[in-house]
C-alpha cells in the first residue's frame, strides 16, 4: 500500500452494536520476530470478533503497536486508523505516522498506540469478514546499516448483520367537523362538535371533540362562545390538532322602555307645558350586565322645544338589537300680544273724531299661535273706552 493512495470517505450511520477491537502486541513465538540485524514493526491483536450492521456507525478499535531489533537511524512507519468495508473489501484511510529513534538490538521494544473506526457500507452483505492490520510506508533515514522493517501483522472478524429497516410513519390529519368556525349558532341548536381523522397507518377514524369553557357566560342559558378541539397521536408518536371556535346567540334582544313624568302632556296637542324628566329602562334577562347601549340618556328638559326625538339603542350579548324612540315638544312660555290702534294717534287734547279700529298682533315662538282676538272698532262717542284682546299658543 501506499500513503498516496486516495482515501475512501466514510459514512455515519446508527450504531447496532457498540464495540472495541483492541489490536495488542505478543512477540511471543511470531514468526517475523526482530533479529539483531533488524528492526521491525508488528501489529498484532487478540482473538476476537465485532458485530456492526450495514449502514450503522463504526465500531471503536484501539490499534497497539510495538518495534524491536537494531536499527542504525531514524525510521518512520504509518498505520491505517479507519477502515471501511465495501463489497466484501476493507479500505484503510485516515493513516497515522509514527517516528522510532535508532534503537540497538536489546533495546525495550518502543510501543505505540492509535484508535479508529471500522464501519460497514449500507450495502453490505451479511456474513463473516477478516479485517487485516500492518504497517506500510516506512522510511529510514540511513543508507546502509539496520533498518525498520515491516514485521507480524494481525487480523480481526468482523460480524455483518443486515440493517434494520424502519419503516415510515406519516402523521395523521385531524379536522374539527359538525361546526363552523366563526358561525354563530342560536341556542338550543348548537350542532355536534365531531373529530375527524385520517392516518395512513391507523386508518380513519371519529369521536366527540373536546369543548372548552363558554367564554362570556351571561346567564345559567351559556350565552358565550365555545371552542371545540381535537387532538390525535398516532402509534408512531406524531400527533395532529385542529379547533373551531362559534358562538351561541342570545336568542331575544333586550326589552327598552322609558318613564316621562309628567307621564302624558299636560297642555294642549300633545305639547307639555312644564319641565319633563325621561328615564330609560332597559333589561336583557339572558345576558344582564352585558348589553351594550346607545343613546338611554336619562334627562330633564327644562327649556322650550319644538318635536325632538330622543332614542335608545341596545345590542344583547347575542347580538340581538332593539331600538326605542320618544318624541317630547315642550312649550311653557305664554304667547305674545300686542295692540294696533288705527288711526295711531289721537287729535288734540287725546280725544278722536273719528271710528277707531283696535287691531291685535299675537305671536308665539314655540308652538305658534292658536288663537288672537278680532279687531274692534269703536264707533260711539264716550270718555274712557277700552278694547280687551286675547291670544293663546298651540300648547
Amino acid at each position: 500500500m501506499s500513503s498516496a493512495r486516495s482515501l475512501r470517505a466514510l459514512r455515519r450511520f446508527s450504531t447496532a452494536v457498540a464495540a472495541t477491537a483492541i489490536l495488542a502486541l505478543s512477540t511471543a513465538g511470531l514468526a517475523n520476530a526482530s533479529s539483531v540485524d533488524v528492526s521491525v514493526v508488528d501489529v498484532t491483536a487478540p482473538t476476537g470478533a465485532v458485530t456492526l450492521t450495514a449502514g450503522g456507525a463504526g465500531g471503536a478499535i484501539t490499534i497497539n503497536l510495538s518495534v524491536t531489533g537494531n536499527q542504525v537511524g531514524t525510521a518512520t512507519f504509518e498505520v491505517y486508523r479507519d477502515w471501511d468495508l465495501d463489497n466484501g473489501v476493507f479500505t484503510g484511510s485516515n493513516p497515522q505516522e509514527f517516528t522510532v529513534a535508532p534503537r540497538s538490538a536489546a533495546s525495550p521494544a518502543t510501543t505505540f498506540s492509535t484508535t479508529g473506526t471500522v464501519t460497514v457500507d449500507d450495502d453490505e452483505t451479511a456474513g463473516e469478514y477478516t479485517l487485516s492490520f500492518g504497517a506500510f510506508d516506512i522510511t529510514n533515514s540511513n543508507q546502509t546499516g539496520a533498518k525498520l522493517a515491516v514485521g507480524g501483522s494481525s487480523s480481526y472478524e468482523v460480524t455483518v448483520e443486515e440493517a434494520v429497516v424502519t419503516p415510515t410513519n406519516n402523521a395523521p390529519t385531524v379536522a374539527v367537523t359538525g361546526v363552523v368556525d366563526g358561525e354563530s349558532y342560536a341556542k338550543g341548536s348548537v350542532p355536534t362538535a365531531t373529530c375527524q381523522v385520517n392516518d395512513i397507518e391507523d386508518g380513519p377514524s371519529s369521536f366527540p371533540a373536546t369543548l372548552g369553557p363558554v367564554v362570556g357566560t351571561h346567564s345559567a342559558d351559556g350565552i358565550g362562545s365555545v371552542t371545540a378541539s381535537c387532538s390525535y397521536t398516532d402509534g408512531g408518536g406524531l400527533t395532529d390538532t385542529d379547533s373551531v371556535t362559534y358562538s351561541i346567540a342570545d336568542p331575544t334582544p333586550p326589552a327598552i322602555s322609558y318613564t316621562l313624568t309628567p307621564p302624558t302632556p299636560n297642555g294642549a296637542n300633545g305639547w307639555y307645558n312644564t319641565d319633563v324628566t325621561l328615564t330609560w329602562q332597559v333589561t336583557d334577562p339572558q345576558s344582564p350586565g352585558s348589553v351594550v347601549k346607545t343613546g338611554c340618556v336619562d334627562q330633564t328638559i327644562t327649556a322650550d322645544q319644538t318635536e325632538v326625538t330622543y332614542t335608545c339603542s341596545a345590542t344583547s350579548a347575542g347580538g340581538n338589537a332593539d331600538e326605542v324612540e320618544v318624541t317630547i315638544k315642550r312649550d311653557a312660555t305664554k304667547p305674545g300680544i300686542f295692540a294696533v290702534v288705527d288711526p295711531a294717534a289721537a287729535n288734540v287734547n287725546g280725544w278722536y273724531n273719528e271710528n277707531v279700529t283696535v287691531s291685535f298682533e299675537c305671536s308665539d315662538g314655540t308652538s305658534g299661535v292658536d288663537t288672537c282676538s278680532s279687531p274692534t272698532t269703536l264707533s260711539g262717542d264716550g270718555a274712557g273706552q277700552s278694547v280687551t284682546g286675547s291670544a293663546s299658543d298651540v300648547a
